[in-house]
């Protein structure tokens, strides 16, 4: 007695052609364009260097007034800023294996807080080495964003409109700098009288509203969602940015790219990378 196999071979092949034929997640980036969407990704996740200029200016203004009430000397006085700068590097450093593991959006989310916490407390205190912890928390919290909004940037944007989306973002700084200045003006012209308690928390507050902004319309990076096994998750994503930037409905499927061997498939996201990008971006800044 004969036995015919069935044509399991045939519709393998077929299913496989036709995984084969869908564009990579980077081809659907570069296929949906630069629109609205990416001034969604902006707006709610470039936050993090309005609040950088915001913070950084008035820590700079203020040292003089903080310097007078507790009579430091200029050692103490060129830490204070100082500090902000060693927190910023070991959140640039932490950054990046932390952001592989639980995603951009999570890190830019607990930046946002992590500013407004910790300025706010900063802005209480009562001596010198108990605010430079604080500040040096706030630093840190600035670090852990940077990095994450930089790389979301770079992957939701097409190739070649990625200097201009990050040249967008990175002009927030100047505008949270011009925030802390009118601050200034309006507490003090001549920067004489500052109450640097108050322009500590008035300073905070952008970051309590971009976090609220992002906790509702900041999109999780594709590229780490596709890393993460969550394909159905990624393509919301696409979809969303479809819908925002006014193109017709078309498929957002893409190819799953399969891992090269066992090992790499049992890794975790952050491995598979080369270099972290917390790393990356710190390196970047230094040369």
């Amino acid at each position: 007695m004969a036995f015919v196999a069935p044509p399991t071979s045939d519709c393998s092949s077929d299913a496989s052609s036709t995984r084969s034929n869908l564009p990579s997640l980077s081809e659907m980036i570069e296929k949906l364009g630069i629109g609205p969407a990416h001034l969604r990704f902006i707006f709610t996740g470039g936050g993090v260097w309005f609040a950088d200029g915001s913070e950084l200016l008035l820590i700079s203004a203020v040292t003089s007034s903080v310097a007078a009430e507790w009579n430091l000397d200029p050692l103490q006085r060129g830490s204070m800023v100082t500090i902000v700068y060693l927190g910023v590097m070991f959140g640039n450093i932490l950054s990046g294996p932390i952001s592989d593991k639980h995603g951009r959006r999570q890190l830019i989310l607990a930046s946002y807080i992590g500013i407004f916490v910790f300025s706010m407390i900063s802005s209480f205190m009562m001596s010198f080495w108990s605010l430079c912890v604080w500040r040096f928390l706030v630093g840190f919290s600035f670090g852990i964003g940077q990095p994450p909004w930089n790389v979301l940037a770079a992957e939701v944007t097409p190739a070649r409109w990625r200097l201009a989306v990050n040249g967008i973002s990175q002009g927030l700084f100047a505008m949270g700098e011009v925030y802390s200045s009118i601050l200034i003006m309006m507490e003090d012209p001549d920067m004489q009288n500052l109450n640097w308690r108050k322009l500590l928390q008035l300073g905070a507050i952008p970051s309590l509203l971009f976090w609220v902004a992002a906790s509702f319309f900041l999109q999780q990076s594709p590229f780490y969602l596709a890393q993460s096994g969550q394909h159905s998750e990624a393509r919301e994503v696409l979809t969303i940015m479809q819908r925002d930037n006014c193109l017709p409905t078309f498929s957002v499927n893409f190819a799953r790219r399969a891992p090269a061997d066992t090992s790499e498939r049992k890794a975790p996201p952050q491995r598979r990378m080369h270099l972290p990008s917390g790393a990356r971006f710190f390196l970047a800044l230094c040369s």
